[in-house]
């Protein structure tokens, strides 16, 4: 049980960070095709 909250807590955070890249690239992408 202490393994497995240890492993959620990991991909959690691996999954915040990632996922803050990501919508940022999004974010920059659509901002993009909206000026032009």
């Amino acid at each position: 049980m202490f393994f497995h909250f240890k492993t959620s807590f990991y991909l959690k955070k691996i999954i915040t960070y990632l996922g803050k890249d990501v919508l940022k690239k999004f974010y920059l992408d659509g901002k993009l095709r909206n000026n032009t």
